[in-house]
């Protein structure tokens, strides 16, 4: 079943499958680049509320905007955030692989700093190794509050068909001194993208 893109994305289209237990949205956007790149959407509401050491959960919740109602993960400022996801690697995976973010904010300057951390498991191995922090990507604040922004952090760990990536998406507010915004940053959703 073909349906509509969100808005952001205008012209693409996208198929329902399932991966990690849940349903997920893969998409071939033709308008991104010349060559076809896949996304798998993340849905806040799919996550779960990452811990460990040095990690805090990311507060998931239902907002009421004025005209829709949607799951965003609020990452603190005071806090190294974390929401975790569990995705199976496409069969049809060759190479290329980031980490597109779209979020908010009710603050209107700074930087917010998000980090990847990610392992990929080749079934049959042991399905919890440790993860690997990605290069994070500091995205500057837009001068409007609740205006969405975008960031992409490029996935370093080496993918293969098949593989089980689990996936991490932290805000780096308390170790990393570049973040500097002075309040919560809401992930709006993410998209794992692959050529």
């Amino acid at each position: 079943t073909l349906v509509q893109m969100p808005p952001v994305y205008s012209g693409a289209q996208a198929q329902n499958v399932g991966f990690a237990q849940s349903a997920t949205k893969v998409y071939f956007d033709p308008e991104y680049s010349l060559s076809s790149l896949i996304q798998i959407v993340l849905d806040p509401g799919q996550g779960v509320e990452g811990t460990g050491a040095g990690i805090s959960k990311a507060n998931v919740q239902t907002v009421q905007d004025t005209n829709s109602t949607k799951r965003v993960a609020t990452f603190a400022d005071t806090r190294d955030d974390a929401l975790d996801f569990v995705l199976h690697v496409p069969g049809d995976y060759s190479t290329g692989s980031h980490l597109r973010i779209l979020a908010r904010s009710a603050q209107t300057s700074g930087v917010v700093v998000w980090q990847a951390r990610t392992a990929a498991v080749t079934p049959p191995a042991a399905s919890d190794p440790t993860l690997t922090t990605n290069t994070g990507y500091a995205a500057t604040i837009p001068g409007s509050a609740n205006q969405t922004f975008q960031s992409n952090v490029q996935i370093t760990t080496a993918l293969k068909p098949n593989d089980q990536l689990n996936l991490r998406i932290v805000r780096a507010a308390a170790s990393s001194a570049t973040d500097t915004v002075g309040g919560n940053v809401d992930l709006l959703y993410a998209i794992f993208e692959y050529a």
